[in-house]
């Protein structure tokens, strides 16, 4: 017999408290998977004021500001992401990040994502 499946609520970004940088962050992702690009950018900025040197943030910030049309602004934050991601220990981790950076960087620059090595 197979398991049931619960059907969950979806998570109703307004009645999520936050008081850390990580739950900035993760309450703005919520808002950025409902399209409320301005309250995702709040928070991720919140997030920032508390921690700001977080790759993983400003590259969230970076996608709400273009999804919003904001391009040249995403631009700006995305070079501030990849300029943070030549500090990050991982080795695997900073050559993947700051390609995914460049990529949305010459996206937006030039509607090609150049990834190719």
């Amino acid at each position: 017999m197979a398991p049931k499946l619960v059907k969950e609520k979806p998570i109703d970004p307004t009645s999520v408290s936050a008081n850390s940088a990580q739950e900035y962050a993760a309450r703005g992702w919520i808002f950025y998977g409902r399209a409320q690009f301005d309250k995702a950018e709040a928070d991720f900025r919140k997030s920032l004021e508390l921690e700001p040197v977080n790759v993983d943030v400003l590259f969230a910030l970076g996608l709400t500001l273009n999804a919003a049309s904001r391009s040249a602004e995403a631009m700006d934050v995305f070079n501030q992401a990849l300029s943070a991601a030549s500090n990050l220990t991982d080795p695997v981790r900073k050559v993947m990040v700051s390609r995914l950076l460049r990529g949305h960087i010459s996206h937006i620059k030039t509607g090609d994502w150049s990834l190719t090595r």
